[in-house]
């Protein structure tokens, strides 16, 4: 057995050696002129270094519905995960970063090494995108419709681009986000990414109300709900963030966010997806209560019970809300990982 360990370590750290990890930046405009950033993660054998490097290069382009600029080649091969961040981050988050490289280097007995082609999937790669919201630092506690949008946009480039977006991320904020992307809720038509697809929620918010006087303070809070006035918002702790403008609109845009609802209008009856459901939360969350994943689960099979949909809840164990501790990193990584290449497995089955 020792052998064969030894064995099974020296095939990874070769196939490590012979794979890189290959990151391209890129960006997208909106349909009202804004610019999201973005990078594109790929793994590619070094001897098909040159050929990755040249689809993955950024062009001058215009997407209709996105409207791409120096957007991506096309790339009719590629399934796609989309990886959106929490609240004062960006595609940067060393969290969005390990995330994506534990999809990519996933294998199934859970080592990492080599690209993972999931069961049936000859022919065909996996791209990570990771992207930056533009409301990240002017509005952490709104713009969840913005950001909504944004990632709409975002998709609609891939798709432009003959990808196929096969899963959504999001932590934190993000979490919400990719919630009100999925869902029929507020107006928007649900999206769908064409048969099945994954969306995995990782330490969101349940209850929109509650989160914002923790953060800035009960009496800010109470201030802006009183007399209507915008206040210059300055947060110290436990980091210096820059400062932002708090508004009485921002305030009730979260607030009224129902995510009962949200969940409920995912795969319901008059919604023509078919989102497979991945939650997954740090039992020591000191920012959001870990009950509050129970909700998502909990609304999401309420609206799903005709189609029998199942979702997955899990908790990790001791894990504070941005899973920094290595161990509870790595448990995080390895479950967003197995999520996605088991459902893949059978959508390439389906597609």
């Amino acid at each position: 057995r020792i052998r064969s360990r030894r064995r099974r370590m020296a095939r990874v750290a070769g196939e490590r050696e012979r794979a890189r990890l290959v990151r391209r930046p890129f960006v997208v405009r909106t349909d009202t002129g804004d610019t999201i950033s973005c990078e594109v993660d790929a793994i590619e054998e070094k001897s098909a270094a040159a050929s990755t490097a040249a689809a993955l290069a950024p062009r001058s382009a215009s997407a209709e519905g996105g409207g791409g600029l120096m957007g991506l080649e096309d790339d009719s091969r590629a399934d796609c995960v989309v990886l959106c961040h929490g609240q004062w981050s960006s595609m940067y988050d060393p969290l969005m970063l390990a995330i994506s490289e534990g999809i990519l280097r996933f294998h199934g007995d859970g080592a990492a090494g080599a690209p993972a082609d999931a069961s049936g999937r000859r022919g065909r790669k996996t791209e990570v995108i990771r992207m930056s919201f533009t409301t990240s630092k002017t509005e952490p506690f709104s713009g969840y419709f913005k950001e909504r949008e944004e990632l709409r946009c975002v998709v609609q480039h891939l798709q432009d681009t003959k990808r196929r977006v096969r899963c959504v991320v999001g932590h934190s904020k993000g979490a919400t986000v990719v919630s009100l992307f999925a869902s029929k809720y507020e107006k928007n038509e649900g999206k769908s990414l064409g048969n099945e697809a994954c969306l995995i929620c990782i330490s969101g918010r349940f209850d929109m109300r509650k989160g914002v006087a923790r953060s800035i303070g009960e009496d800010i809070v109470d201030y802006i709900e009183s007399t209507g006035k915008p206040q210059l918002v300055v947060i110290s702790k436990p980091r210096p963030r820059d400062p932002f403008w708090l508004t009485k609109e921002r305030l009730e845009e979260r607030a009224s966010i129902n995510m009962e609802q949200v969940m409920m209008g995912i795969n319901n009856d008059e919604a023509d997806n078919n989102w497979r459901l991945c939650v997954i939360h740090g039992e020591r969350d000191e920012r959001i209560p870990v009950d509050d994943s129970k909700g998502y689960v909990r609304a999401f099979d309420a609206g799903n019970a005709s189609q029998s949909v199942a979702s997955e809840l899990h908790i990790i164990e001791e894990a504070n809300h941005c899973f920094t501790n290595p161990v509870h990193r790595k448990q995080l990584v390895t479950f967003v990982s197995e999520f996605f290449h088991k459902h893949m497995s059978r959508f390439s089955l389906s597609t």
